[in-house]
């Protein structure tokens, strides 16, 4: 059943007169939006990555300068070094930052080793910090990562 065109405007008319007694939108919609400014952007505190690869070498050379490479002791130094850099990256009092730490140790045998990363996050607050140790008989390399959590 097609509507004839003195209907079709019929009903326009309508629906423009039904729009017009809804109250203000914008007055509606105020009072229930959050103003971002009182939300917490903004970081107190901010992640120092000079201090932090301070941190995690002198961590890496602790926990290494006089061991040689053992393979099964190996998994148990990682789990030590990394705990240990993110328990003293805490410690700077970051507030809701969350803090990432990656280590890797091997047998120094005179070979290359490369440590990338690819992270997606705000430059103006999130950072990053790496360290490395090397002897004639082990190498570490470590990262630590800081992404704020607004």
């Amino acid at each position: 059943m097609a509507l004839s065109e003195s209907t079709k405007l019929e009903t326009l008319h309508e629906m423009k007169e039904e729009l017009i007694d809804i109250p203000d939108l914008f007055n509606i919609l105020s009072t229930t939006v959050v103003v971002h400014s009182d939300l917490p952007y903004a970081p107190t505190t901010r992640f120092q990555p000079g201090k932090v690869k301070e941190i995690i070498q002198n961590v890496l050379k602790e926990k290494l300068g006089g061991v040689n490479y053992d393979s099964e002791q190996a998994p148990q130094w990682i789990r030590e070094i990394t705990d240990t850099i993110k328990l003293q990256v805490r410690e700077m009092g970051l507030e809701r930052y969350k803090i990432v730490v990656q280590s890797v140790i091997g047998d120094q045998r005179d070979q290359g080793f490369q440590f990338a990363s690819k992270c997606l996050w705000d430059p103006a607050t999130d950072d990053y910090a790496f360290g490395s140790f090397v002897n004639d008989k082990v190498f570490g390399v470590a990262g630590a990562w800081a992404i704020y959590l607004p």
